[in-house]
């Protein structure tokens, strides 16, 4: 065993230690092996042959633009050829069905489609293809920047620490990703990274965001403010370099394309002419990702590749179990390869390539640049594998357990001097001849602090004249164990169990063989028991049976769990309650309830003496014969539904006249769109100066939770706020409302100016950005002028009409825009009322809320009594307008009205549900 490590790992001390803990490495920070996705859709419904000669690239050209953001793409068993780029910006996943079954083939090189040159490239004749793309490649984005800036770090710490003195922990949590960010000023970050040993590369002085470490935060502590990272600091960090901390991914910025990648299959260039050499390759390049970050590449076979795999600035990647092979013929002289690179890493971190196998020899199977740091190369074999660490301080990665083969220049291009900076290990390398060939170990100056242990030929450790970059070099036979990276992963207990590649799973599954459907009938909290014939279901796809599935950028985009009475307060459909009685009808103002006398004075002496509270009244008919109105939080209470009756014996033409014009409208009622004989009004001010807390700064997409601001002044974690957006006049906010513009838009509404009032509370917040507990509905445009307001409503709880009826006379109804007045219940501009359990009878309008906000609606019936009205028995039964987030449930409507349900004036996120009809009739009004 070695003396760094031990047998178990009884000698390692992160603190102290040349070893880094490599268990990190790849996918899901290798807590876990990549799945096997479950495919959302195959590429032959989108018109793919698959028989090797007709051109398939439109059809998977037409899927990537049809899958909406992500999912598995199926590329069933077949030779699938491809013309053009396929350029993936989206998080999606190509499946195969297995290496020599299904096969990718690009007949022509990038150069013959593209061209061989351009820029720079096309003076020296340079191929443009000798640092990428490929043929597939996945663009993400992963910059840190100000809108990913939590905190600053106060003092300095030294490498294999795990604790950051920070400036504020505000956005600090347990469990909370975030990146460690430090720029290189005046080379002294690089100068870290070469252990002080060797001077710093001018070519990297002053970079920002040189320095990028990413790790869960373990613990927050107060007094003074610090986090514990999860894992030991790979570097000391100074002051100097102006060290942050950054989220790594936030819904705006940050990472973006996570769970991407390819798995099961072949990807085929020709292999027909031999390799042109070094900067003069034709482009048969295979994968290229970009700033992508928790994706894998599994079981894939690479033919005739010139470069197989290139990860750019990704991070916690894995390629897995690839072979690369080549039919081409071989140049004589200075190029006598297949090909340039098989996987190279450019400014890769804490990414795993493990189980590679190269029955080819490219110029460099291995190649790692950029400055690389914390990546993994682990159980790999190859006829002669060449590990070149390319300049540009590759740091603090491992390669172990591989056998070189013929290692005829194991290291690559060493004459050119320092390759790669401080801590990179090399454990457990053997070749065909038991001997590296090439000269043994590179020059001592290749790269400083390098570790050998089990490397064979490299059993002699230099002098300390000839040591002066302080390698340690450590038995040239066999070391145990054989794969460091493995041991220090079962050390971690790791990996955790497989997410089981299913496509549902869960409480309600498990019911069926292929987990398809969900199990109902039966108790499903904890585990699905078996289910018997009839009770299985089959779920959405857009939500599965517990939710699995929805996604907040999907199409049921709107988190609708908030939705009514104290739908923040209390988690969404919080139970109306059943406040204490402040006054009693007939007890305190002298209402007789007979059915005879007019009670409408006695009501309108409580209303007006009862600054809060319940108005009972008990069991018995009121006659009511004037509007009532009322804005203070009154709830107006009877004895139960058909035992309380509010009788209203005249209409409100009848009352009060009608003038037969509604706007612009001459014949039509005035009474046709409100209002009602019980009104409930509040005031919820939208959109005004006063109630405007900031500006939002930045774009964002749907289904995003953090908005950027100018500032957070005047707002407080746990504040409930309004974001407020308005049409610019040309209609774009009102078709994004649309469907991004799959249906047309009314040009009346263009310029609408709070077209968007969406409610949410504030869950984490720093000085210029939010955090929304709940995801945005919409996404955001500037152009929009997007606001940040207050949600100030006047009536806010404590006020509406409950247990009674409200009876109209039954009268003919005269027609759409004819209404006599038969309005029922007005909540205007209310947040967190109700009606509960009413019954209308003979109504016009049954009950309209406008402007309202988490209200609720339960156990309303809407009837006609005796019997139908005409063919139809009213204008509106229930309507709502101007507001959100309410909720409409256990409802019946025995009638029919000419709209039976409407939604009206950019309502956005109520709810109806569990309800019944006579002959529904859900009316979008505009």
């Amino acid at each position: 065993a070695s003396m760094l490590y031990g047998c178990r790992g009884e000698l390692f001390n992160a603190k102290k230690s040349r070893l880094f803990d490599w268990s990190y490495a790849g996918y899901m920070y290798g807590d876990y092996d990549p799945p096997k996705p479950t495919p959302l859709a195959s590429v032959k419904f989108f018109g793919a042959v698959g028989d090797g000669v007709a051109d398939d690239t439109a059809a998977f050209e037409v899927a990537l633009k049809t899958i909406e953001s992500r999912g598995t793409l199926l590329v069933p068993a077949g030779t699938y050829v491809i013309t053009r780029r396929l350029d993936i910006t989206k998080l999606v996943f190509l499946q195969g069905e297995g290496a020599g079954r299904t096969v990718l083939s690009f007949p022509k090189a990038l150069s013959e489609v593209y061209g061989f040159a351009k820029g720079k490239e096309a003076s020296t004749s340079k191929s443009q293809y000798a640092f990428g793309p490929g043929w597939l490649s996945w663009s993400g984005g992963d910059f840190p920047e100000r809108r990913t800036h939590v905190a600053d770090v106060t003092a300095p710490a030294q490498r294999g620490d795990t604790v950051l003195h920070v400036s504020t922990l505000q956005g600090l949590h347990v469990g909370k990703v975030v990146r460690l960010v430090a720029d290189n000023v005046k080379g002294d970050a690089l100068r870290e990274l070469n252990a002080r040993l060797e001077a710093p590369s001018g070519a990297y002085s002053d970079k920002e965001a040189f320095l990028r470490f990413t790790a869960r935060v373990a613990e927050v502590m107060t007094h003074p403010k610090r986090i514990r990272l999860e894992r030991a600091l790979p570097y000391d960090v100074s002051l100097l370099w102006r060290p942050t901390i950054h989220e790594w991914a936030n819904g705006c910025c940050g990472v973006r394309r996570n769970h991407t990648g390819l798995s099961d299959l072949t990807i085929r260039f020709p292999g027909d002419k031999p390799y042109g050499g070094e900067n003069r390759e034709v482009g048969y390049n295979a994968i290229y990702m970009w700033h992508v970050a928790h994706s894998w590449i599994s079981n894939v076979v690479f033919e005739n590749a010139e470069i197989g795999v290139i990860l750019d600035t990704t991070s916690f990647v894995t390629v897995s179990n690839v072979t690369f092979t080549s039919s081409r013929p071989r140049s004589s002289g200075a190029h006598p390869y297949t090909g340039a690179k098989g996987i190279w890493l450019k400014g890769a971190f804490d990414c795993l390539v493990e189980g590679f196998r190269f029955e080819t020899d490219l110029a460099q199977e291995l190649a790692v640049s950029s400055m690389s740091a914390g990546n993994v190369f682990a159980g790999g074999t190859g006829v002669d594998v060449s590990i070149d660490l390319m300049f540009a301080a590759p740091y603090g990665n491992l390669f172990t357990d591989i056998h070189l083969g013929a290692a005829s220049a194991p290291w690559g291009w060493v004459e050119r001097g320092q390759d790669a900076a401080a801590y990179n290990t090399f454990w457990g390398i053997s070749s065909s001849a038991g001997q590296l060939q090439g000269g043994g170990l590179p020059p001592n100056g290749w790269a400083p602090k390098a570790t050998w242990v089990g490397c064979e030929g490299a059993n002699m450790a230099p002098s300390a004249a000839g040591n002066r970059n302080d390698w340690w070099i450590e038995t040239s036979g066999p070391v145990w164990p054989p794969n460091l990276w493995q041991a220090q992963r079962r050390a971690r207990g790791r990996p955790l169990a497989p997410i089981q590649p299913k496509r549902h799973s869960g409480p309600g599954y498990g019911c069926d063989p292929d987990d398809l459907k969900c199990c109902f009938g039966a108790d499903v909290s904890a585990a699905c028991p078996a289910c018997v014939t009839g009770e299985y279901k089959t779920p959405s796809d857009l939500f599965g049976c517990q939710g699995e599935l929805w996604r907040a950028d999907g199409r049921i985009g709107y988190e609708w769990s908030h939705a009514g009475y104290q739908g923040y307060e209390d988690g969404g459909a919080a139970p109306i309650p059943n406040l204490p009685v402040t006054v009693d009808l007939r007890r305190d103002f002298g209402a007789k309830g007979d059915g005879v006398t007019d009670d409408t004075g006695a009501l309108s002496r409580a209303i007006k003496a009862t600054p809060a509270g319940v108005i009972y009244l008990p069991e018995g008919t009121y006659v009511i014969t004037a509007v009532l109105a009322w804005r203070k939080p009154i709830v107006l209470r009877g004895a139960g539904a058909g035992r309380t009756v509010l009788r209203f014996p005249k209409s409100l033409t009848d009352l009060y006249g009608n003038t037969w014009q509604e706007g612009s409208w001459p014949g039509t009622s005035q009474y046709s769109h409100g209002t009602g004989f019980i009104n409930i009004n509040g005031w919820d001010p939208t959109g005004r100066s006063f109630t405007r807390i900031t500006r939002v700064t930045e774009a964002a997409p749907q289904g995003a939770r953090v908005v950027y601001v100018e500032s957070t002044k005047g707002i407080s974690v746990g504040q409930l706020v309004r974001l407020w957006m308005s049409d610019p006049g040309d209609s774009s906010l009102l078709a994004e409302l649309h469907g991004g513009g799959r249906a047309p838009t009314s040009p009346v509404f263009a310029g609408t100016k709070d077209a968007v009032r969406f409610v949410a509370r504030v869950e984490d917040m720093g000085e210029t950005w939010l955090r929304l507990e709940r995801p945005l509905p919409v996404k955001i445009t500037l152009a929009w002028k997007p606001e940040v307001h207050m949600f100030m409503p006047m009536l806010n709880g404590s006020t509406g009409v409950q247990d009674l009826t409200v009876s109209f006379n039954w009268t003919q109804f005269p027609g759409h825009f004819k209404e006599q007045g038969w309005n029922g219940i007005h909540l205007n501009q209310v947040a967190n009322g109700w009606v509960k359990d009413v019954s209308i009878e003979n109504s016009d309008m049954g009950v309209y809320f406008w402007g309202c906000v988490f209200c609720s609606i339960e156990g309303l019936v809407l009837a006609s009594v005796p019997a139908e009205r005409g063919p139809e028995s009213g204008h509106r039964g229930i309507w709502l307008d101007h507001g959100s987030d309410s909720l409409i449930r256990n409802f019946t409507i025995s009638t029919r009205f000419f709209h039976d349900i409407t939604v009206a004036g950019f309502e956005h996120g109520s709810v109806f549900s569990n309800g019944r009809a006579v002959d529904l009739d859900i009316d979008h009004h505009r």
